[in-house]
Formats: C-alpha cells, structure tokens, sequence
C-alpha cells in the first residue's frame, strides 16, 4: 500500500489517500479531535506511550479519579485493591496531582499520578491517531499551554506559553486485539 497524499472529505475531516496492491485508490479517513483528555504512562526509564484517551467533557476531578484508579488497576498488588475497595480507605500512596504553575497555583489541564512509571493526563488539543497498517498506531496531540504567573501578584499570568507538539505509541492496556 502507497500514501499519495492527504485532503479533507466532504465533512472537513483529514483523509490519506491510498494506493492499494491492485492498483486501486482507497481513501483513508485520519481520527482527529479537537481536545481530548490523554493519559500516558511514562517515566525516566521508558518512554512515554498512550493508555488511555478520554473525551474533554470530563471535568479535571473526575480525569484525577481516573487516572488513580487506572494507577492502582496497573501497578498495585491484589492486597491493595482489597484496602482501597473497603468503606473506610487506607490513605492512597499516590494520589494525583494537579501541575501547578511557577507560584503554585494548580492548573487543572494536566494532572499526575504515581511514581515509577507514572501517569499523566492532559487535556490535549489537535488530536489526531495515525493509521500505520499493521504496527503499533501512533497518538499526535499538543499539550496545554502553560501559564507563568507574576510572583508578586498571585494568580495574576503574566505569560502564556504555548504548548508543544507531541506524539506516542498508543498501548490500551486493557484492548484486546485478535
């Protein structure tokens, strides 16, 4: 199979164009979004893959619940999901956090959550999936753009710095594939 190239379809959506073995052109539609919530598992030691994409109607304290529960679904051993199921919870080891600015101040467009690997999700704009036939599909997104705040006036921005180009391999880790 052969891209030729890329054009927007009748809806505006991005769409490649293919060549396929018999000689056939096959347009591909490309999924993007607008925003969406990505979660990543990265670390100092492996680098960042995607585990979960979730729509950007969610509010920041419920993509905080997600990303601890997905925390504990991961790495935590049977005994501790028994203590975080009873009425009485033992105290999380690994709460998530808001990413805060240069005063502290926390910005709810990017949360982290446990230590090595940890989780992070951001509410990500221009986010769009590549179809690479066959391997492992790659996530493209830009991060949230980040706020500089004046020292001496808390919670006055003084700079808004906008954010970069990312892109992961995306590994749901609960995804079947047969």
């Amino acid at each position: 199979m052969i891209i030729f190239g890329s054009t927007r379809g009748r809806k505006g959506r991005l769409m490649s164009l293919e060549m396929k073995s018999n000689g056939v052109p096959k347009f591909r539609t490309q999924p993007r979004m607008k925003s969406a919530w990505v979660i990543t598992q990265e670390g100092p030691w492996q680098s960042a893959e995607v585990v979960g994409i979730i729509s950007a109607r969610k509010s920041a304290s419920t993509i905080k619940e997600y990303i601890e529960w997905l925390y504990a679904l991961l790495h935590y051993e049977p005994d501790r999901h028994l203590d975080l199921a009873k009425y009485k919870k033992q105290p999380n080891p690994y709460d998530a956090q808001y990413h805060t600015t240069n005063t502290g101040i926390p910005v709810g467009t990017t949360i982290r959550c446990g230590d090595n690997p940890f989780l992070v999700a951001r509410l990500a704009k221009n986010v769009a999936l590549t179809d690479s036939d066959g391997e492992e599909p790659v996530l493209k997104w830009t991060e949230p753009d980040r706020l500089v705040c004046d020292e001496h006036t808390p919670g006055l921005i003084v700079e808004k710095i906008p954010g970069v180009a990312c892109q992961a391999p995306v590994h749901l880790p609960l995804c079947i594939r047969g």
